[in-house]
Formats: structure tokens, sequence, C-alpha cells
């Protein structure tokens, strides 16, 4: 008898190999085994591959013991530490895969966070997955997975389809908190697009240890019982997650041993070890389409407090992804126009350092305090090569500007003239990283001297046309700028979609009063308050209370403030998730209020004996401002707060030719089991509430609860507010808005009076699970205790001047104009007219340009184009070299993949797929 159960669990095993036979009438119960393993979380990176290795030895050693055992794997940042770290297992696994024992599951790099990372990231997670998987073992999973990721945006469904998934599987958010129709569903995004879902209700993703069970999590053994009682009950095939997980584990012989008898027992349900793609094929084959049911939208919220838990990491990761995207988009302009070499081996490697840490513990802020040193160096050495090769891509497309490369006298000249300086002048190079005529503020410090000189140098800016700039001077580092060796420039930039100006300081005993610019900024003091003005807006700050108290339409004379704008510590829990089932950060435990003189002095300069003002003009007066100089382009204000041991720097400024309202705040952070948010108490009733989702955009209730975003939330007048979170809803004809976007913050409440709040910092413990408050015998560290810097830039107008201009604003906002001196570029051969010239341009600015990077292995540009603004909308790309523009239609929300390639003289755009293939 024990011999025809062994050869009977044999075949069953061969069998399992290929896709379960729809001919088995009796419901399946898919046991899949897989080990959980977060790479980082109470532990390091060091030893998350430590365990790797570990789990994947014990399975390997178990598929040989149980014939009819397979197992299952994600992640493929684990296969490449096993690979380089051991590599006979590797082997034993490459073995296995082909046998049909060991199973590629998901296919992705690991399971990232989905709510913080750019679009693209999130691209790049799949198809370095993909890539990987498919070059090692020849497997292109159809099921992808995030058993733990706390959140899903609505804009997942089309990233998954486009990638060539069929279904997805998670699970969270969990019943309590997002009631489904159903564990199997289709789940349908925002632009439409529907993906068989599960989110199994058999149970978690891990499970207890037979011989030694914990409390409240199912042994194997039990989690699989409650799928034969599902199947019994529904006549439907089931899913059951198991194996130990968190730190790995994954099958025991004892789970092992206590699955054979169930399996053995259980007559009129099929029990069999399984993959999620035989469990696909069978709903394929038995359930049709029609009989599942749909859920549209995201798949929200868990863990509110995770999208401002460790204030660095957030940062971090906006910062390394807008520095790889400009470096890929310089390269690949460098590669088509000069030849030069594509570094697609380094910006690889980079992006992989940058996609590690987008796992869901990592990027969330849920890890361990020791594990924080090596997720900067991951973003470091990204950052690093990002800067390396952006530098030497910007080089190569600077314009020729040595006399070797001209071919006659004549020629020789008039390149001299073109692009040599004259002795005491200073060039300037501007660099526009996006598809969009941009016009913005650009400064920086340069160095006008070889050697500092007493006194400053009045100068005057000219562009590449020979035609005056405004620009201002002061301000800046004031070390740098002290004694005039390094002045600090400012000036508005005009650049063309995707190129580099030439801009040329020249000294001059006075600049011409016409330089000044189109528009004026006025500035007015008394003893209570300044009031700085554009045409735009007019901004009136408080010197009793350091804040700005007024922000008045001057269209319409309408104030758009009900309050002062604070800062406020809201009372917050211990958790560094935030709490399982809290979502509001947003009840006061005080405010930040003006420090005093003697504070300013004292605590803030750290000058005992001395006074200083809490509200102030910058530069300082202390700085000289040389003879003639603007001071009119902008004007900062900056307000000097404090509560208790925490105090902030929050800095406004106004331009006189720019609409928005630049806030820069830095946050000294030292207090604990409170959340730093930004108030901004908007006077916009009932708003109809938006933010940028990865690839997409989805609303929020302005309940007062916590919401992730990506780089900007908007505020719109409605009739009504949203009874739920969609994709969207337009605005009436003609409505207020107001867009805030960010550098790096995610977690963000609204209310029905239209105060937005701007979540900046936590004191929570490191990786602390449960609201139970702390003790004062008890010893933690915590989160976010220091210097936290955040950029948001304001913009209000019109309904579609907003959706115009926001987009672009928030792109420059992470993705600034680069700005350097270099008086004789490289040796190059690139003509200067060429060199200044758009590559390429994108209309309307509602369409992203999400990547611009050359193909793999082909001699090819990559261009993503995604729909932001939720309208069908007729997108034109105007490409360097091609004779005619290239239009596409897209649907609301549509990620669409252009191919890019040259045929001889022509230029041919045609579209790919997502992970262009």
């Amino acid at each position: 008898m024990a011999k025809n159960k062994k050869v009977k669990r044999a075949q069953t095993a061969r069998a399992i190999g290929a896709p379960v036979d729809s001919s088995e009438r009796r419901p399946i119960v898919h046991l899949v085994c897989q080990a959980h393993i977060d790479p980082v979380w109470m532990w390091t990176w060091q030893e998350g591959a430590r365990e790797g290795i570990s789990t994947f030895h014990t399975a390997a050693n178990l598929l040989e013991e149980f014939p009819e055992f397979i197992f299952n794997h994600n992640e493929s940042v684990l296969y490449e530490w096993i690979e380089d770290n051991d590599p006979d297992l590797f082997e034993r696994i490459r073995k296995l895969v082909k046998q049909g024992r060991w199973h590629i599951a998901g296919g992705w790099t690991l399971q990232p966070d989905l709510n913080m990372p750019a679009g693209e990231t999130l691209v790049q997670v799949i198809q370095e997955g993909r890539r990987y998987f498919q070059d090692r073992f020849g497997a292109v999973p159809r099921v992808a997975y995030n058993f733990d990721t706390f959140g899903h945006p609505a804009s997942l469904p089309q990233i998954l389809v486009q990638a060539g998934f069929e279904m997805y599987i998670h699970c969270r958010p969990v019943q309590h908190q997002l009631d489904l129709p159903a564990p199997l569903y289709q789940w349908q995004g925002h632009d439409g697009t529907r993906v068989l879902a599960v989110r199994p209700n058999t149970g978690w993703y891990c499970t207890s240890p037979t011989d030694k069970a914990v409390p409240g999590l199912p042994t194997a053994a039990e989690q699989a019982k409650r799928g034969v009682d599902e199947a019994r009950a529904t006549g439907h095939d089931t899913l059951v997650l198991w194996g130990l997980g968190d730190h790995g584990g994954g099958p025991t012989r004892a789970d092992l041993l206590a699955l054979r008898a169930l399996i053995d027992e259980t007559t009129d349900v099929a029990v069999r070890h399984s993959t999620p793609e035989a469990y696909l094929e069978r709903v394929r084959a038995l359930q049709p389409l029609e009989s599942i049911p749909v859920y549209s939208g995201e798949l929200q919220r868990t863990f509110a407090g995770c999208y401002t838990s460790v204030a660095p990491i957030k940062r971090e990761m906006r910062r390394v992804e807008s520095m790889l995207g400009a470096a890929e988009k310089w390269a690949a302009i460098a590669w088509w126009r000069t030849g030069a070499t594509y570094p697609e081996k380094r910006l690889r490697q980079a992006w992989k350092a940058a996609l590690f840490n987008a796992f869901h513990d990592t990027l969330c802020g849920s890890l361990a305090e020791s594990a924080l040193s090596g997720v900067l160096d991951y973003f470091g050495y990204a950052a690093h090569i990002a800067a390396q090769v952006t530098f030497r891509a910007q080089n190569a497309l600077l314009p020729a500007s040595t006399l070797a490369q001209a071919s006659t006298l004549a020629q020789a000249s008039t390149l001299a003239q073109a692009t040599s300086p004259e002795a005491g002048r200073v060039p300037l190079y501007v660099f526009n990283p996006h598809p969009y005529p941009m016009r913005m503020a650009v400064g920086g410090h340069f160095v006008l001297d070889n050697r500092p000189l007493p006194g400053r140098h009045p100068f005057s800016l000219f562009d590449d046309q020979g035609h005056p700039v405004p620009c201002q001077t002061g301000g800046g580092t004031f070390e740098q700028t002290k004694g005039g060796f390094q002045p600090h420039i400012l000036f508005i930039a005009d650049m063309p979609p995707l190129s580099v100006r030439r801009y040329e300081v020249r000294p001059e005993t006075k600049p011409e009063r016409r330089h000044r610019p189109a528009s004026t900024l006025e500035v007015r003091q008394t003893d209570n308050q300044i009031v700085v003005q554009n045409r735009w807006l007019r901004a009136t700050f408080s010197r009793d209370t350091a804040s700005l108290t007024s922000l008045i339409l001057t269209a319409g004379n309408r104030e758009l403030l009900r309050e002062p704008v604070r800062l406020t510590a809201m009372l917050d829990t211990a958790d560094a998730w935030g709490g399982e089932s809290n979502t509001h950060f947003s009840t006061p435990a005080g405010d930040f209020t003006a420090l005093s003189p003697e504070q300013v002095g004292s605590e803030w300069a750290g000058q005992e004996g001395t006074t200083g003002a809490a509200l102030r003009l910058l530069p300082s007066s202390s700085e000289v401002v040389p003879e003639g100089m603007s001071r009119e382009l902008a004007c900062t204000l900056e307000c000097l707060v404090g509560w208790r041991g925490s105090k902030a720097s929050i800095q406004y400024t106004l331009y006189a030719d720019l609409p928005h309202l630049d806030i820069n705040t830095r946050l000294h952070w030292q207090a604990r089991s409170k959340m730093a948010k930004l108030v901004l108490p908007f006077n916009l009733p009932q708003p109809r509430v938006t933010c940028e989702v990865p690839y997409g955009i989805a609303g929020a209730i302005p309940d007062g609860s916590e919401y992730p975003q990506n780089r900007w939330v908007r505020l719109d007048e409605a009739d009504q507010p949203a009874p739920r979170r969609p994709a969207t809803r337009k605005a009436r004809t003609g409505s207020l808005s107001i867009g805030v976007a960010n550098d790096g913050q995610y977690g963000f409440d609204a209310t029905t009076e239209g105060t937005l709040g701007l979540s900046l910092a936590r004191g929570a413990v490191h990786t602390r699970y449960g609201d139970q408050p702390v003790e004062p015998d008890e010893h933690h560290t915590f989160i976010d205790q220091g210097q936290v810097l955040t950029r948001f830039r304001v913009l209000v107008g019109s309904s579609s001047q907003v959706t115009e201009t926001l987009i672009p604003a928030a792109l420059e906002l992470n993705q600034p104009l680069d700005l350097f001196t270099l008086f004789f570029p490289p040796t190059s051969r690139l003509d200067p007219e060429q060199a200044s010239q758009p590559f390429l341009r994108v209309s309307p600015a509602t369409v992203q340009l999400g990547a611009l990077r050359k193909a793999r292995d082909e001699e090819a540009l990559i261009a993503r184009l995604v729909e932001s603004a939720g309208h069908a909308t007729t997108a034109t790309v105007t490409m360097e070299g091609a004779r005619d523009d290239y239009t596409l239609n897209l649907s609301p929300f549509e990620i669409a993949t252009l191919r890019i390639t040259r045929a001889g003289k022509r230029v041919l755009v045609e579209r790919c797929g997502l992970l262009e293939e």
C-alpha cells in the first residue's frame, strides 16, 4: 500500500510540472509553498542573504526527499545572492526548475512598496526580474504576487497586463480594511484594464511551524484544511499559501508529512502541491470570466504611517529615481547624437541598487535602525553612478569649442566666436532634462575669478543670442559668496525641451536697467508685517507669529487661506507602521510658534546673549549686494519657529515672473510619538482631492485621514466631495484649483474645510509593532530624530491652468534644470547649433515622458509616454531628425511605449511592449 502511494505521489509531481489537467472534475486545493524572505527588515541585507541561502538549501533537500512536493519562489535578488555566493546550490536549483519541481513564481526583482515609487521604478522592478529569470532559467511567470505589500494603486492592473501577467495575488489590505466581492475577482484599474486577482481567504502568506505552533497563526496543515472546506463549500479550486516566512524558512519536514497525510485521507477534493500558474490554468478552464465579480479602484489602505516613517529614505528614493531618469536621458541623447557608448551595464547596476530599496519594509521605513546604513549605501552607490553617467553624457552634448574641430580658418573663426568666452567672461550652461519647454528659476554659485578678490564684481547676464537676461545676486551660501570669489546668481531660464543653452556672465560696472524683469515684485514692510506681491499672488507675513497669514489670488482678490500656515506636531503612535487600523494623524499635540528674539540668538544662531528676528528677508542685511545688481527677480522670507525641543526654518519664495510659491522646510525634529505636519489651511470648502500615484492619479476623501501620494496633490472646487477614492472626476469649468508638488514627501490628509496636511516626519520607534505606549524604563531608538529637508511648490489658478502646469512644475522640482560653468568643454565634434536644439518634445504637458533610454541590445531608443490627466488625449512627439511629428491617441491614463530607430536618414517611431519586447 505504501509503495502504491509513493508511485501515485511521483506521478502527481510530474503532472504538476505542466498545467493541471482540466479533466479533473473535483475541485483542487492548490498548495503553493513559498518562503517569505524579507531581504531587509529587522536585520541587515547580509542577514537576508544568509537566510536566503539557508532556506533555498532546505527547499532543495526536501524536494529530493518528497517527490510530490513543489517549491515556489519569487524575487530575483535572492537568486542572484545564491548565484554569487553558492554556485553549487544555484546549479541544483536550475536542475530542479527544469524538472518542474522548483517553480519560478512571481518573476519580480522583489516585493516592493507600490504606492511611493515612481511608475517607472515599478516597471523596472518587473523588467529586471523578468530579464533575470528568463536569462537564467528560461522562465516567464504569468502570475505576479506581492503578498505583504501594504497597498496597491489602481494603475497597477495596466502595468501587470502590459508586462504579460494574467493574475495577481495579494494578501493586504485584509478583509476588515477592504471588503472585496470574493477571494477570486477581476481587478479593474483606473484606465479600465482588468486582471484576475486573488486575495486568499484560507490564511496568511506564511504559516506556523507544525512542531512549535504560534498562537493565531495556523500551521500548513490547518491552512490546507481551510482550503479543503472552502473547495467543498464552493465547488471551485482554492489557493492555499504556506511556508515559514518573514525570516524565511519555507517548508519543513513536519509540514510535508502532515500535508502528505491530508492528501492521502482526502478523496472528495483533490489536494495537491501546486503553482500559481496551475491555479490560473484551472480558473481559465473551469470558471467563465463573467462569473467572476469585478472590483474597481485601488486596494488601500494599510499602515498609513509608513508613508512618512524614516523620512531620509523617502527623500533619497525620490532623489535617486530622478537622477537615474536624467542619466538615462542624457546618455541616450549622447549615444544618438555623437555615437558615445551607452553605459547600459553601469545604469543597470545603479537601477538594481535603487530597486533593492523599493522593498516594502525598506521604503516604508518599517526596518531596523541597524539596517539603515546599508540602505543608504545602496542609495549612495546608485546616485554616484547616475552622477558619473550624467557628467560624461552632458560633456559630450556640449557644443564643440576647440579650434581643432575646424577644417578651415574661416570655420575656426566662426566656431571660436560662437563658443569661446572672451577674457573675464564666464560661460554658464543650463540643461533641461524635460520634454517640454521650461521657464524656471535657475540659481547657483560660479567662480568669477580664479582667486579671491576683495569686494564683489557687478556683472550682467546674456543668453546665447546675445540678449541681456535679468539676473539677481545675493543669497546662496554665505561662505561661498563672502569676498566675491563665488557669487550666487539667480535668473529665469527659457529652455527648449531636452536641450542645453549657453548663457554668459559679462563683468560690467553697472548692469543696464533694461535688464529688469517683465513683471514687478513688490515688497512692503511695516512694524507688524511684510507683504510680498507679484501679478499672481499677494502674501502677507506676520512678524509676531513668524507665519504666512494671508495668500491672496490677485485675479478676483480671493483669499486662499482661512488661517495662518503652521507647522504642527500631531499625536502619533509608537508603531513604525502607524498602527494596524489607524489612518488618522491629524489631532494636534501643539503648534510650532515663533522663536523669541532670545531663542533666535541663543538657540538658532548659537550665540548666547544675542537676539534676532523670527521673520526675516533673505539674503540677510549683512550680505552686500553689488551696486546696480537686481533684487527684483525673487524674494525669500524665512520663518523661524519651534515646539518644545524641535525647531524649523520655513522659507517662502515668490518670483516676479513665475506664478508659483515655493516653500522650503528645514525641520530639526526631536519629538517622539508625534508626527510633524505642514498645515496649509486653504479656503476651499468641500474640495475634490486628487493626487499622483505611480503612473496615474487617485482621489482621496477629505476626512482628515492619511493617504499616500507621489509628486503632487491638488484640491479642486467641486459641488460635492467624492464618495470614495475614484481615479478621476472633472471639476467645474473655471473652478479654482490649488496644486502642491513635493520633492520626496508622501503622506497627506485633507479636510472638508480645505485644509491640507503634509506629513514631514515621525517620532515612532524603529521597527516597533503595536500601539502599546512606550514605557519610560524601556530602551528604544526613535525615527527621524534630526534634520529633515522638504521642498514644496504651490500653484493656484483655474482647473485647466493647474492641470497644464502642475505636472511640469512637479517634474522641475524633483529634477531641476542643471546649471554649471565650463570655460572650454571637452573636445567634441557636436555642431554648436545642433547642441542647442530640442532633442525630443512631447505635447501636451499632461502626457509625461516616463523614461527615455537606449533599448537593450538594440540600436534604438525607448520612450515611455503616460497620459496623466485622466482624459482622452492626442499626444504629439517631435523628434530630432524626423520629417514629421508622431501622433498617437491615448485613452485616460494609458501607458504607451515607443521604439525610435533610424533607417538611413529617416527616423521611425513605432509602439512596442512595456518591457520593450
